[in-house]
């Protein structure tokens, strides 16, 4: 069953998990980046997340409190982490390399997969409301780790000491 899962899926989705490794792989190393293009990657798996819960349930309100639930308390609990700072005003951070946002961009794509999968199978769990507040809430909680990791990096207050090559900035993954 499993090649034949494989066999009816799209070229395209293919190239959307190479693409996702490579993107993850790439937050692993320690770069300097734009701080406003942290927010493209917690941007980009919110929608992922949010179209999967829209196409996929049979109640998808139910889906997005639980997602908003899920999302509201584990950023609560992520708020407590450590702030960070950048030392100029020219917008370039360095950011810690961490395998968080590779765990996030890999948990929603095979959740998504999943789903798709047993949507096109007619599988009923997916319809099970238990089952559809769980994966949302789970959903949210992902996007939280996303989108705590880019406030921390957009939101960094500057300190006083300077660098004129690049800002620096230390962010830890939650």
């Amino acid at each position: 069953m499993f090649i034949e899962i494989i066999k009816h899926t799209p070229t395209w989705v293919f190239v959307l998990f190479v693409f996702l490794i490579i993107l993850g792989y790439k937050q692993t190393k320690t770069r300097i980046i734009n701080h406003k293009v942290s927010l493209i990657l917690p941007v980009v798996m919110i929608g992922l997340s949010i179209q999967g819960i829209l196409v996929n349930f049979t109640t998808p309100v139910m889906g997005i409190i639980s997602w908003l639930a899920g999302a509201g308390i584990s950023l609560w609990f992520l708020s407590r982490a450590k702030q960070a700072s950048y030392e100029n005003n020219n917008g370039l951070v360095q950011v810690v390399g961490s395998w968080a946002p590779m765990f996030v961009i890999m948990t929603i794509f095979i959740i998504k997969y999943t789903l798709g999968v047993s949507s096109a199978l007619n599988l009923s769990f997916i319809e099970n409301v238990k089952f559809i507040i769980v994966v949302s809430f789970f959903f949210g909680s992902l996007n939280a780790l996303s989108i705590s990791r880019a406030w921390l990096i957009f939101t960094a207050k500057s300190s006083t000491q300077t660098n004129e090559n690049y800002d620096q900035i230390s962010v830890e993954h939650a």
